[in-house]
């Protein structure tokens, strides 16, 4: 629809913004949504692949500080927010006080729900390969890439 959104190249509808449903973390009262794009972000060193909001004022939940440009960056979270153009295309699952977030690297993460602090990041992952997930069973984090399924076991509680 003209005036809604772009319509020719290289701008198109849907372009980026956030593609997934959030994930919550009732206690702390937090919302986690990814963001992405078809490819990249555009301004990577500006924009994370993934937010964490305050449920009720929905402004940054993780630490952040004010740049020199004047855009608020997370401060724990980087890396790996900010070094790269990763996408986060699927929904955020938390589970036990850990964000896990994938990427189209592929990537997978678990940040801390609270701080932001990367925690983990998978290391066997097939490279320029859309990751999809994650979702969690029981004691394991699952996602896919490329034509893989991957199974984490949690660490026990």
């Amino acid at each position: 629809i003209p005036g809604v959104a772009a319509i020719r190249p290289p701008f198109f509808e849907n372009e980026w913004g956030v593609y997934a449903t959030p994930a919550v973390h009732s206690r702390l009262g937090r919302v986690y949504v990814g963001l992405g794009g078809r490819g990249v972000i555009t301004e990577q060193d500006k924009t994370p692949f993934i937010r964490a909001l305050d449920w009720e004022t929905l402004e940054d939940a993780w630490p952040t500080r004010i740049g020199a440009d004047n855009v608020s960056r997370y401060t724990t979270a980087s890396p790996p927010l900010y070094t790269s153009s990763e996408v986060g295309l699927s929904s955020p699952a938390v589970v036990n006080d850990v964000v896990f977030m994938s990427t189209n690297k592929a990537a997978l993460y678990a940040f801390d729900a609270a701080t932001g602090l990367c925690l983990w990041t998978a290391s066997d992952l097939p490279t320029g390969r859309f990751a999809l997930g994650p979702a969690i069973y029981s004691d394991y984090v699952v996602m896919g890439a490329g034509r893989s399924v991957y199974i984490y076991k949690l660490p026990s509680t």
